[in-house]
Order: C-alpha cells, then structure tokens, then sequence
C-alpha cells in the first residue's frame, strides 16, 4: 500500500471511531463489559413437614414459614402443636407441653423448649429432652419427633438420601434413649386448608 494512501485509511479509521462509540451509546449498549443478570427470582415460601397424629396415625403436615427452617427450629414448631385449622382437621400432638424460653423477639411458636437440645452433624440429629419429664415419650410422640427432624435435615441438605434421629431423656428411673431414620416415616403429605399463617422464624417480627 503507498504512503498516501496507508495514511488516509488510518485517518478515516479514527475519524469513525467516536462516530461508531457514540452510536452504540445511543442504543443504550455498552461497548465492553458484562451484563449482570439481575436478582433471583423470589416468592418461593419455604415449606417444613411436621408429624402430627390423626386417629393414632402419624402424619405428615405441610407448614410454611418466612424462611429457612432447621432441624431445631422444626423441633420447636412441632413443640408448639397443632394450628386452629390443623386441630380442627383432627390433629393432635403426644408431645407433652414443655416450659419456652422466654425471649421477646421470639415469637412463641418457634422458641425453643426449655430443656430441649438439638445438635445436627453430616445425617444424624441428636434430640435432648429436659430431665424433668416422668416417664420416655410414647413410641408415638417419639416418632413424631423423629420423622419432623429428619424432613427438616433432608431439606437443609437436598445431597442427604436419608437422616437418622436419635432421641434421649432422663426420668427417676435412668436414662432412656430412641432411634429412627427418615426411611420409616410416612412420605405422604396431608395438606390442611385453608392454611394457617406462615410461621415466623426466630429473629424475625410477625407480619402486621
């Protein structure tokens, strides 16, 4: 390419540069960089399983919650008993009713019972009870806790197949202790409609 020329193609490349920049800032398109997607989509409402009982079955009930649920908070849901609308769809609770913690920024449904220690490592939730209970849990009550901690595990970790529970007490007599793992417990969900209010997690206010 000759001088002249070589210089005049160098000339009209800068001279459209800022023309062909301008244009694409017209369009509202940025030159370089990466686009961010915005934020995940939201509205999904978390959902627990709590084991109830119907007619001496357990059973399991869906309940939702403002975020996410653990197995100790789980534990202390299932501890409160059953809503207006579950009791009047038959369900009821062996567990006995336990003393709360008192904590006002807690709403009462999901303090913790006094007494009751929930520890979780790798597929294993191991339940505490308080040492002033009279006598073990009914098979059933027993159950009930199993099977609510181990749906909570499995959720709080989806790579889980499958969660073991134990559950120990002190009585006058000893120490007494129960096992179970989620693949004994009733898969199938009862949904009570209409559904109670979303139940609000530790830390956070009811919604007015």
């Amino acid at each position: 390419m000759r001088p002249a020329r070589r210089a005049a193609t160098l000339f009209l490349r800068r001279s459209l540069l800022p023309a062909a920049l301008l244009a694409l800032s017209a369009c509202s398109i940025a030159p370089t960089g990466v686009v961010g997607a915005g934020t995940a989509a939201t509205g999904v409402t978390p959902t627990v399983r709590l084991y109830f009982v119907s007619d001496g079955i357990l059973v399991a009930v869906p309940r939702s919650a403002t975020g996410p649920v653990d197995a100790e908070t789980a534990v202390a849901m299932l501890f409160s008993g059953p809503t207006s609308p579950e009791q009047l769809h038959g369900l009821t609770t062996e567990l006995p009713q336990l003393a709360v913690e008192p904590h006002r920024q807690t709403p009462a449904p999901t303090r913790a019972p006094l007494g009751v220690r929930v520890r979780t490592r790798a597929d294993t939730v191991a339940i505490e009870l308080p040492q002033d209970l009279k006598s073990p849990l009914p098979r059933t009550a027993a159950d009930q806790l199993i099977c609510t901690a181990a749906a909570a595990r499995l959720i709080a970790d989806p790579d889980l197949d499958s969660a073991r529970v134990t559950v120990t007490g002190h009585t006058r007599t000893g120490r007494w202790r129960t096992e179970g793992s989620s693949t004994t417990c009733p898969g199938r969900v009862t949904p009570v409609s209409p559904s109670a209010t979303p139940s609000t997690l530790p830390g956070q206010s009811p919604a007015l």
